[in-house]
């Protein structure tokens, strides 16, 4: 069992892009609050800074157990998410500039009625990762092909997962 959180020191700067978003967007309303322009642009841009700060914190206060059983959160312990009963994979890598080192992935764990998504900055990603990649060899999981290839990328083995192709069938609903 292993608990995963996201470090104070790596949520630090998105405080401090959320913050400086708000801030800009606040004073260039409050210098022209009879513009609908500027309400309607800075106003757009300062509730997606306030959505930005929300999620941050959200990632602040969310703390994951991790089981050889399944994966919980700390806000919901009875709830555990069976490993088994993992349905869908997406593993996406977001660069920051093209062919440059540096970046972030990001991880959507799809259950039946339940989706965990969590960045490379959470403490332990690779654990969270590697585990996910291990229900793979056991039983087919729902996931593209770019998710196959960031997979490969990691130096999970190619052959050992499962293809677009070899998709469980979507049950009609």
């Amino acid at each position: 069992m292993s608990f995963h959180r996201y470090s104070p020191q790596k949520l630090w700067p998105d405080y401090l892009r959320g913050t400086a978003g708000l801030i800009i967007c606040a004073g260039l309303v409050a210098l022209a609050p009879n513009v609908m322009a500027v309400l309607v642009i800075f106003g757009g841009l300062g509730l997606l800074f306030a959505l930005f700060m929300l999620q941050t914190v959200q990632k602040q206060f969310l703390q994951l157990e991790l089981t050889e059983g399944g994966i919980a959160t700390a806000s919901n312990p009875s709830q555990v998410l069976a490993w088994r009963e993992l349905r869908d994979l997406r593993l996406r890598y977001y660069a920051l500039r093209r062919n440059k080192p540096g970046g972030w992935m990001t991880l959507r764990l799809g259950f039946p009625g339940r989706r965990i998504t969590v960045d490379s900055t959470i403490d332990g990603f690779d654990d969270i990762m590697a585990r996910a990649a291990r229900e793979l060899g056991e039983r087919p999981v729902q996931m593209d092909d770019a998710t196959r290839a960031n997979l490969a990328a990691l130096g999970y083995q190619a052959g050992d997962l499962p293809s677009a192709s070899d998709r469980p069938a979507e049950s009609p609903s």
